[in-house]
């Protein structure tokens, strides 16, 4: 296991920690995923035909207005990172995009369900 490695795992697992604070087990179901994926798509697909200023300006929306701020960050950064480290090594692949959204799909579930606990209690 590389350094690197061995930090992403601490983040992950504080970050799960944290997440896991309230003991409560959340299911989330697989019409929410679908229902999480289609908003992302649609925020996706929304700030790519916005032009300029627009396009910053609804990315930072979103990111501001997220439930779960700090896991996107995290999610975000490391798969910059991650991304940044393929193409460099030339192995990006088409089925990359897959685990770009499954990962936000991941981060957007857990916010959802975060903010549905918190309504119901």
């Amino acid at each position: 296991m590389t350094r690197r490695t061995a930090a992403s795992i601490e983040r992950i697992a504080w970050i799960t920690h944290r997440r896991l604070e309230n003991p409560r087990i959340i299911v989330i179901t697989e019409d929410e995923q679908e229902r999480q994926l289609q908003r992302w798509i649609g925020a996706v697909q929304f700030s790519e035909h916005a032009l300029g200023s627009a396009a910053h300006r609804a990315r930072e929306q979103y990111a501001n207005q997220h439930p779960e701020q700090a896991l996107l960050a995290f999610v975000l950064s490391e798969t910059n990172q991650w991304l940044h480290g393929i193409s460099e090594a030339h192995a990006d692949a088409e089925s990359d995009k897959f685990v770009m959204m499954a990962s936000m799909n991941l981060v957007n579930c857990i916010a959802g369900a975060a903010v549905s606990s918190a309504l119901h209690g």
